[in-house]
């Protein structure tokens, strides 16, 4: 089945086959004189939860779906 991400709403939704399998979250955040920290998650409707360290890899490790 294919796994798409859409953006509903500004969140970032992974679908395979139309049904809801994980979100990819931007936990980025400004540190002192604006230096962004790069921390990106995949949360899985399983309750599991991967960090990464930029989003092309919280990407990648959403297109290959549940495993």
């Amino acid at each position: 089945m294919a796994i798409e991400i859409k953006r509903i709403n500004g969140e970032r939704c992974v679908y395979q086959g139309g049904r809801l399998i994980a979100n990819i979250y931007d936990n980025r955040r400004r540190i002192g004189q604006g230096n962004i920290t790069d921390n990106w998650g995949v949360a899985w409707i399983t309750g599991r939860y991967d960090e990464h360290d930029t989003y092309a890899e919280a990407r990648d490790n959403a297109l290959k779906g549940l495993r």
